[in-house]
């Protein structure tokens, strides 16, 4: 007989919240290998607990449900699930290069107008008020 685990079998012993695992069956992302006719419980074929491991990842880093469905539906195995994981973190990293040039380029505004502030600030220009008088 194959082994298969309860939702509480997967879980504790694979970093998996029992909370979520209702993520699993969502949109046919995973569903169970069988179910107990007594007790109602759902079991998973150990090829499904890495498959449960990337679903609950991806929505830990805000994936929607409906993108974990898309990567699993475009991926047929892990060689792929790895390839589209590379390709998002490439993006990401593309991502936080520009807001880091944003940043760089702000930090410059902001020192060269603060050193303009500080020389009109420190400089004793004399000035007057003129008032001009109407004809």
């Amino acid at each position: 007989m194959k082994n298969t685990y309860s939702i509480g079998g997967i879980f504790p012993g694979h970093g998996l919240v029992r909370e979520n695992a209702p993520v699993l069956s969502r949109k046919g992302n995973s569903r169970s290998s069988s179910v107990d006719e007594t007790t109602g419980y759902r079991f998973y074929d150990p090829g499904k607990i890495e498959k449960a491991r990337v679903i609950m990842r991806l929505r830990q880093m805000e994936f929607s449900i409906e993108d974990v469905t898309a990567v699993l539906g475009e991926c047929s195995d892990e060689a792929d699930i790895l390839n589209y994981l590379e390709q998002q973190k490439n993006t990401l990293q593309q991502r936080i290069q520009e807001d880091r040039d944003i940043v760089h380029s702000l930090n410059e505004i902001i020192a060269k107008e603060k050193a303009a502030r500080q020389l009109l600030e420190s400089s004793s220009f004399a000035w007057k008020k003129k008032f001009l008088s109407r004809c």
